[in-house]
C-alpha cells in the first residue's frame, strides 16, 4: 500500500517520492525530496559583471524599445548639472587646492588628488545609471551648455557658492584654470587628446582632463589617446588673449603678432597660421592662452615653439578614480569581459 500512488485532482498525484504534476501534453514531472526536486529549486547563478554592464547598454538603447536615457536637456537640467559639478569641485578644495600647490612646488605623487574633477565623476555615474557612453554624454552636455548658457552659468555660480566660494574666488586662486601661478612662473598640468605624442608647429592643450576628452571624439581634431604634460614657464613667455568675446581675442592676437587683420575668423584658428606663430616666436612667446571655440568658452593653452617642448605622458586610466581606490567604469567593464572570456573557454 505504501508503494501505491494516491491519485489527486487537477493533473497531479501523490507518491512516496513526492508529487507528480501532469502537463497538458501528458508528460509528468516529479517534485519531491529527490534529485528532481533539488534541481527544480536551485536558484539561478547571479549575473556576472559583464552581463550586468551589457544589460545597462541594452536598456539604454532606443533600438531596443527604451525611452531616451537620460531625457532631453532642459534649462533645469543644465542648472542642476552645473550646480552639482561646481559644488563638488568646491567642496573638494580643502584637499585638491593644497595638492595642486604642493605639486606646483615640485612635490611628486599628487596627480591623482590634484586632478579630481566632478565632471568626470558625474559622467561615470551617468554611465552606470543609464548606459550612456562617454562620448554621447560629453556631446549632450556640450550641447546643453550651448543651448542654455544662462542656466549653466547660474548653476555654476550657485553650486560654487554653496560649496563655500564664488566662481570669481575660484578663478582668482587658479583652481578653475588648472594652472597655478607661483611668483612670476606658471606651473601645473595640461591635457591633450591626439593620435600620438607628436608635437607639431602648434599644439593645443586643455586645463582639465574633461576638456581634453571632448577632443577624443571631435572629427578632424584631437585623437583617441589622452596625454598629460607638465609646464613650468615664465609669465613673460605666455601671451594671454583671454577676453569676453572671440572678436576681442582675435584683435589682441593680431596686435601682438603685428600682422594684418584676417577678417572673419577666431583666435584659436588664426594662431595656426605660419605668419602668426612665427611672428610671436620672434617676440619671445612660447605659449598662447585663450578661450577656445570648442567646447565653447573652454580655456586652452597652445604651444607655438621655443623653450622646453612639452613631453607627453600617455594616460591609460583615470588617475583620480585610482587615487580613491575605485577603478574607472571603462576599466571595470573591460576586466569583466576578459574574465568572462576566460571562464567561458
Amino acid at each position: 500500500m505504501a508503494d501505491r500512488p494516491i491519485p489527486l485532482k487537477y493533473g497531479a498525484r501523490q507518491a512516496p517520492a513526492g508529487a507528480y504534476i501532469r502537463a497538458k501534453d501528458g508528460r509528468e514531472f516529479l517534485f519531491g525530496p529527490g534529485a528532481g526536486y533539488d534541481a527544480a529549486h536551485v536558484p539561478p547563478p547571479p549575473p556576472t559583471l559583464a552581463e550586468t554592464f551589457d544589460e545597462f547598454d541594452r536598456l539604454g538603447r532606443p533600438e531596443n524599445g527604451a525611452l531616451p536615457v537620460p531625457p532631453q536637456s532642459t534649462p533645469t537640467a543644465a542648472f542642476t548639472r552645473s550646480a552639482a559639478a561646481a559644488a563638488l569641485d568646491t567642496a573638494a578644495l580643502p584637499v585638491t587646492l593644497p595638492a595642486r600647490a604642493l605639486r606646483a612646488a615640485g612635490v611628486s605623487g599628487l596627480d591623482a588628488v590634484a586632478d579630481l574633477q566632478a565632471d568626470e565623476a558625474i559622467q561615470d555615474a551617468t554611465w552606470l545609471t543609464t548606459g550612456e557612453e562617454a562620448g554621447d554624454y560629453r556631446r549632450r552636455v556640450a550641447q546643453e551648455r550651448a543651448e542654455f548658457p544662462t542656466a549653466s552659468m547660474a548653476g555654476a555660480e550657485f553650486g560654487a557658492s554653496v560649496g563655500g566660494l564664488g566662481v570669481g574666488g575660484l578663478a582668482e586662486r587658479g583652481v578653475a584654470l588648472g594652472i597655478t601661478k607661483v611668483g612670476e612662473r606658471f606651473k601645473g598640468k595640461l591635457y591633450r587628446a591626439a593620435a600620438d605624442d607628436y608635437i607639431g608647429d602648434t599644439a593645443s592643450f586643455a586645463t582639465t582632463k574633461a576638456g581634453a576628452r571632448a577632443y577624443q571624439d571631435n572629427p578632424g581634431f584631437g585623437g583617441p589617446n589622452l596625454y598629460r604634460t607638465d609646464i613650468d614657464v615664465d609669465e613673460s613667455k605666455v601671451l594671454d588673449l583671454r577676453a569676453d568675446s572671440q572678436g576681442e581675442q582675435l584683435d589682441r592676437l593680431v596686435e601682438a603678432a603685428g600682422v594684418n587683420h584676417p577678417g572673419a575668423t577666431t583666435a584659436d584658428r588664426e594662431i595656426t597660421q605660419v605668419a602668426v606663430y612665427d611672428a610671436l616666436r620672434e617676440k619671445g612667446y612660447e605659449w598662447v592662452r585663450l578661450y577656445d571655440t570648442f567646447p565653447e568658452g573652454q580655456e586652452s593653452w597652445t604651444y607655438i615653439g621655443g623653450g622646453v617642448e612639452p613631453e607627453l605622458q600617455g594616460l591609460t586610466f583615470d588617475d583620480a578614480a585610482g587615487a580613491l581606490g575605485v577603478k574607472p567604469t571603462t576599466a571595470v567593464r573591460g576586466e569583466a569581459h576578459e574574465k568572462q572570456k576566460k571562464y567561458s573557454k
